[in-house]
């Protein structure tokens, strides 16, 4: 959500904008709007069925975090991410994720960091603590008896 908007309450829908702003940031997220895309406000505004002021304002808050660069008359430009960013992502998200799968490994019953080291083979399976709770972590379903969400 667009850092200038205001939240909507409870029971209503958020605003043009905010749309605006999710489904564009979203499909900057996933690729689907890849990098070196060229943007129109009119092309977006259409498929969302809404004005262009809307597709503007998302456009300027994505300027601001840096996913796209704006060029007047013309669109928007999806700043491409350098194969060094990427891989600089990738690596931050595997050590993240290993240190959260560690973490929940030795807070298991019976647990511990070294259970963590290697992938089940097919015939293994992770061990389930109870049936409160499930997430997911790089690619691994974790299971946990604890009604709140991980703290990783």
């Amino acid at each position: 959500m667009p850092a200038n908007s205001v939240p909507a309450a409870e029971g209503r829908s958020p605003s043009a904008a905010d749309r605006a702003y999710a489904h564009i940031k979203k499909r900057l997220l996933d690729g689907r709007f890849a990098g070196g895309t060229l943007l129109s406000e009119n092309d977006l505004a259409k498929r969302l069925s809404m004005s262009r002021t809307p597709v503007r304002q998302a456009f300027l808050q994505l300027e601001a975090e840096g996913l796209l660069e704006l060029y007047p008359r013309r669109g928007a430009l999806v700043v491409p991410i350098s194969p060094s960013e990427a891989e600089d992502v990738l690596e931050a998200r595997l050590l993240i994720e290993q240190h959260c799968a560690r973490s929940v490994a030795a807070e298991a019953p019976g647990g511990s960091p070294a259970s963590t080291t290697r992938s089940p083979s097919s015939s293994e399976h992770w061990p389930t603590v109870g049936p409160a709770s499930s997430s997911r972590i790089g690619g691994f379903t974790v299971r946990s008896s604890r009604p709140t969400a991980m703290r990783c």
